[in-house]
């Protein structure tokens, strides 16, 4: 049986999985462009657009990698802000355990 408490804490460690998930693909795309692609233009390969990667390495794509590159880039980092505000979100208006219907754990301290 899945309590309250397990739910939430099964969601709020999904969101920190997602996001470094994300964080990890992030990375790793910039890492992978910077080590695997031209460093000058190749027009046989149709590799004539700059791009600079990983602290200011330029290197030259296709368009096509172009696309993919940022495409990763833009649902990598939407990930990462939906990830980090979910949770926060979560933290901040899902109730606790003391505030679940029902709940036999004792009451918040009050200031």
């Amino acid at each position: 049986m899945v309590t309250y408490m397990k739910a939430k804490r099964w969601i709020m460690w999904a969101f920190v999985v997602l996001f470094f998930a994300a964080l990890l693909v992030n990375v790793g795309i910039e890492l992978s462009y910077a080590q695997n692609k031209a460093r000058n233009p190749n027009a046989a390969k149709a590799e004539v657009i700059k791009l600079t990667v990983n602290h200011g390495s330029e290197i030259y794509v296709s368009e096509r990698e172009l696309n993919v590159y940022t495409g990763t880039k833009s649902v990598t980092i939407l990930v990462m802000l939906v990830s980090f505000a979910g949770a926060g979100l979560m933290k901040a208006f899902i109730p606790s355990l003391q505030d679940a219907p029902g709940s036999t754990a004792p009451p918040r301290p009050t200031t």
